[in-house]
């Protein structure tokens, strides 16, 4: 049904002279008038932050937080924000007791090179001086 024909059919019990369309249908009618207010302004809505875990596990680290847009802004409402993600510095209180000494992932396996032993040859026999004179003639 239109408009139009509800118009038809509710003027046949009332008058409604002069009365815009939308100010005789109401918005709690099922299926009429459904779109009633749809050239309102509607502003942006988001979520509110939420925190991700900090990466650390003792001492300083960094946590993503995030929000989400619940409603898009139409008609001219405030824009939506445009970071929905920020990272945040976070910090770990480091704490003997909460560490675990046995972890199920096992022992670390920390690469460490082996050290370089230098080993150097015989001397070899002298070699004849390029000074015939001087402090540094021998």
């Amino acid at each position: 049904m239109s408009r139009e024909d509800c118009l038809d059919t509710c003027s046949k019990d009332r008058k409604f002279t002069n009365i815009p369309i939308r100010d005789q249908i109401s918005t709690n009618s099922a299926g009429v008038g459904s779109d009633y207010g749809s050239d309102l302004k509607q502003d942006c809505k988001t979520s509110h932050w939420k925190r991700g875990p900090c990466n650390a596990t003792c001492g300083e680290g960094f946590r993503v937080k995030s929000r989400t847009i619940l409603v898009h802004p139409s008609n001219g409402g405030q824009r939506c924000p445009r970071k929905l993600r920020k990272v945040e510095r976070c910090f770990v209180h480091c704490d003997s007791s909460r560490h675990d000494t046995n972890p199920s992932w096992g022992p670390s396996t920390r690469y460490e090179p082996e050290p370089i032993e230098c080993e150097y040859s015989a001397w070899s026999a002298w070699s004849p001086c390029s000074k015939t004179c001087g402090d540094y003639a021998v």
